[in-house]
């Protein structure tokens, strides 16, 4: 054979060796990453309910959204009745009874009913109950009672304020009252009276004077279940109205970590006729909300409509106090209720914002409701649009993570409580799971694994990708768990330590249980006995060594 054949031959060879990885990676770019066309068939079906849909959203948006994760994960996913145990349980508030006719808040069978997730959490009434706020921050965040008004349950104020000499002492008669002022309690000598768990502004009544407070007691039927707090006159306002942000805060607890996030549009609600000081005991002037606001107006679009905001100042301090809300919400010991393994809860702040740019947070709501205000032109269209970004901002920041489907995205504030992945909190903020089918080609390219994803023993939505977010976004390994359940890890030699190891293994675990939570038999996930390495993360992790097949094995519990 001549030189000149041999060249050509090699450099056939050397065509031919070229195309073949083109078309590999092609094939597994299309089938596994981002841009894949059509997913492999799903053998994994998992179900959900929707109970309730009167809070305002469009709830075909959210059924939508099911349907395209469906698409692109694999996951046959499966609306069931709420009488049923599903995976995700959504319950949306009003117009429930009980069988003693008592109104409820959520269905009643959405109470009892078990799911692996809900939307739903306990222990929140440090920051729900208005009597409680102000005390919650200056337990837990002290630096943040700036951003709360000077506020006194009924007790403190009658009890301590009075009883300090701030107010003519003995009986107060209508001589005394219309005297006493509330200077000596509120440096502006102006307060607003709330009804505990009042709503949508009701129970709420601005007053200036002790005849005042005594008058608006009797009116609201407070006895101690309210508060007195200090009432703001240097209201920025917008078109010359006062307002309030409604921000909504995402807050989740997921195997003893707590996160908190914030979603990026706020409502403005405003009063019903233009700012004036004076004339205090007017609701159209002095109190904001949906039934007051005539014109929508949304946030941050609308900053340009308000007088005197400087964008990036405002923007700023928003940042820092949306930071320290979290703070306080995520370290104020919300818990699930035992009928599911993980919660998390929508919550409606509304928050006042001083002239010299300053939040105030006024309070907190459980059921924040997300109906008509503004005007009747453009709202189909508008809460559309709402209802796709409020969704789509809790499937990615909890409900797809939780599940292994998507990402763990960054939060405002991660708290470490109590709960199996509590030990390996710090390590999960670093080091993240990217799940191979929302894998982008840049992060599939970056692995060097990509001749593993061809094994056909291997279900898509079972493979991830192991990320070091405080590097440069580097690809350091894999794990995936086989079809009959065997736990596979590969992480490149200067990340091989048992805590980043450990910590993904305990995560996929969790991520296997709540995929299986309504199976007949739920899953045991195993580890051949074959190095000391796995072998003493298995122990760690609770494993138990099955003698007979040689091999160590983990149970959902």
């Amino acid at each position: 054979m001549s030189n000149f054949t041999q060249i050509v031959l090699f450099l056939l060879l050397i065509i031919c060796i070229i195309v073949a990885a083109i078309i590999i990676n092609i094939r597994v770019k299309y089938k596994y990453g981002g841009s894949q066309i059509n997913p492999p068939p799903s053998s994994m079906s998992m179900s959900y309910t929707i109970s309730g849909e009167g809070n305002g959203l469009d709830y075909s948006i959210f059924r939508k959204m099911f349907e395209e994760n469906a698409a692109h994960s694999g996951i046959n996913w499966i609306e069931k009745p709420v009488s049923e145990k599903v995976n995700i349980s959504f319950g949306s508030f009003g117009g429930f009874f009980n069988k003693k006719s008592n109104k409820l808040n959520l269905s009643p069978d959405f109470y009892k009913q078990s799911a692996s997730i809900k939307n739903v959490l306990d222990g929140h009434s440090g920051f729900i109950n208005k009597t409680e706020l102000y005390g919650t921050f200056k337990r837990l965040i002290p630096n943040g009672i700036k951003y709360l008004p000077i506020t006194y349950t009924i007790r403190e104020f009658e009890r301590t304020i009075l009883g300090e000499g701030a107010f003519p002492k003995g009986h107060l008669g209508e001589a005394h009252l219309g005297k006493a002022h509330l200077g000596k309690a509120f440096p502006k000598g102006l307060a607003i009276l709330k009804k505990n768990f009042s709503c949508k502004q009701q129970g709420v009544l601005v007053i200036a004077s002790m005849s005042d407070y005594h008058n608006a007691k009797k009116e609201l039927e407070i006895k101690e279940d309210g508060i007195i707090s200090e009432y703001i006159i240097d209201p920025l306002t917008i078109k010359g109205k006062k307002f309030h942000l409604r921000i909504y805060f995402l807050l989740s607890n997921i195997s003893g970590i707590t996160r908190c996030s914030t979603h990026a549009e706020y409502r403005i609600l405003t009063a019903k006729e233009k700012y004036k000081h004076g004339d205090w005991l007017n609701p159209d002037i002095h109190i904001s909300g949906g039934h007051n606001t005539e014109i929508r107006y949304i946030f941050p679009d609308d900053i340009d409509k308000m007088e005197n905001a400087d964008r990036p100042t405002l923007l700023e301090n928003l940042s820092h106090f949306n930071h320290t809300v979290c703070l306080a919400l995520a370290s104020s010991g919300v818990k699930n209720y035992p009928e599911s393994n993980a919660g998390y809860q929508m919550y409606g702040a509304d928050v006042l914002i001083t002239k010299d740019l300053t939040p105030m947070l006024i309070e907190i709501n459980k059921h924040p409701g997300y109906d008509q205000y503004g005007q009747n032109a453009g709202w189909p269209e508008f809460i559309t649009k709402f209802s796709t970004n409020l969704f789509q901002f809790i499937l990615s920041n909890v409900v797809f993570p939780y599940f292994g489907l998507y990402r763990q995205p960054h939060s405002m504030v991660e708290f470490i409580g109590n709960g199996a992945l509590s030990p390996f909190g710090s390590i999960l903020q670093q080091y993240k799971l990217i799940p191979i089918t929302y894998a982008t080609k840049h992060e599939i390219a970056a692995s060097k694994y990509l001749h593993f994803y061809n094994k056909s023993s291997y279900e898509p939505y079972n493979i991830f990708l192991i990320e070091d977010e405080k590097t440069t976004n580097d690809i350091i390994g894999f794990i995936a768990i086989t079809i009959d359940f065997y736990l596979k890890i590969a992480i490149i030699e200067e990340y091989q330590h048992r805590g980043i190891a450990t910590a993904m293994i305990a995560q996929i675990i969790g991520i296997q249980c709540a995929r299986n939570y309504t199976a007949p038999h739920m899953p045991i996930i195993k580890i051949k006995k074959k190095n000391e390495f796995l072998n003493k993360i298995a122990i760690k992790l609770h494993f138990i060594y099955n003698k007979n097949k040689r091999e160590f094995e983990r149970r959902c519990q």
